[in-house]
């Protein structure tokens, strides 16, 4: 008994589009910033309170998530050779370096940090790196440690009282590291409860700024414009300042 085997012939094209959410995690990064500020400026009470910590972690997280889109994207396509037009700003030599990194940091079994990403593709390209004893260098640093504490969260003990000489009120490794940096939370000033402390609106802005002047600082390095060139004047403060606390903003650094 025969088979029949019926065949379909398949016609017409395919298009593909390659998406990009460095942009996206940037203006998540922005909106988050704006609401917290917008809460925290309007406080009466702290009935907001769990809301600006909620957006300040979103903007936290976002920022990060912009930078490692950045350089994902940048690698993955010069690998891909996908015409991005500021992609092709770089020499053809230098995008198949780059190309040759991405597959190395894909292959290989040791997980790279993503500050050493950008590092790494300077080093490369014999380009001028980061002063990492420097800004925008040791925010970003600090600002990745808050993204991991909140990401990768390992619980420990705070302690929220004492009446030991020895053992006084201690600050979380994490509340330590952003100290200074920003103005924390109004409605936390005790102990205990490190994370809400930290979760500001000032928080949420600086960490915004952070993400975008180590992203600006690296295209400058790498002598190219960048992908979010084109929506600039849609991610400018202005209107963070407007909405924000004069405290929340007179501390960031």
């Amino acid at each position: 008994m025969s088979e029949k085997t019926n065949k379909t012939e398949i016609t017409g094209s395919i298009t593909y589009r390659r998406p990009s959410l460095v942009i996206f995690h940037l203006r998540s990064a922005i909106f988050f910033a704006r609401e917290a500020a917008g809460i925290e400026a309007s406080r009466v009470d702290d009935s907001g309170d769990l809301e600006v910590n909620l957006f300040s972690a979103a903007s936290v997280n976002s920022s990060v998530a912009f930078l490692e889109a950045t350089i994902n994207e940048l690698l993955a396509n010069c690998h891909e050779d996908y015409g991005f037009g500021f992609l092709y700003k770089l020499s053809n030599e230098d995008r198949r370096s780059l190309a040759v990194l991405w597959s190395l940091l894909e292959e290989g079994s040791r997980r790279v940090p993503l500050l050493e990403k950008f590092s790494f593709t300077l080093q490369l390209l014999a380009r001028k790196g980061f002063d990492k004893g420097g800004d925008p260098w040791g925010r970003t640093k600090v600002l990745v440690g808050l993204r991991n504490y909140l990401v990768h969260f390992k619980p420990e003990d705070e302690i929220v009282e004492s009446n030991v000489d020895s053992r006084p009120v201690e600050e979380r490794r994490m509340e330590k590291s952003v100290k200074g940096r920003f103005a924390f939370h109004p409605g936390f000033k005790g102990p205990g409860v490190a994370y809400r402390r930290v979760l500001s609106a000032g928080c949420a802005i600086w960490s915004v700024q952070t993400s975008v002047a180590f992203a600006d600082r690296f295209f400058e390095l790498l002598g190219i414009p960048c992908e979010y060139e084109s929506v600039r004047p849609h991610l400018n403060f202005s209107t963070l300042r407007k909405r924000a606390s004069a405290s929340s903003l007179s501390k960031i650094v």
